[in-house]
């Protein structure tokens, strides 16, 4: 079965760490986050992960009837640190 919205190609989600209630939904905006004050963009630090607005599209209970993402209608995801991959690749690996 597919999900709404998951014909999209910028389409993220996440999951309840107790319950597996789940919810998925499609990236809003571009890479610039918030304006304070106009016009000033202010943007992820570098090397981290981009911050961004996830509108829900759809949501499912979890395997045991958690409920607790069931009624998002938005995730954020602020303040990151770290977390992208090395440009260069990853050290320790060999191509044959």
């Amino acid at each position: 079965m597919q999900r709404p919205g998951s014909e999209c190609s910028s389409r993220a989600g996440t999951q309840h760490s107790r319950d597996a209630s789940t919810v998925w939904g499609k990236v809003q905006g571009p890479s610039t986050r918030w304006v304070i004050p106009p016009p000033t963009p202010i943007l992820s630090p570098p090397g981290a992960v981009a911050w961004l607005k996830v509108t829900v599209a759809g949501a499912e209970e979890g395997l045991t009837g958690g409920d607790t993402l069931t009624r998002t209608t938005f995730i954020q995801r602020l303040n990151t640190s770290g977390g992208l991959a090395p440009s260069t690749g990853v050290a320790g690996t060999r191509s044959r």
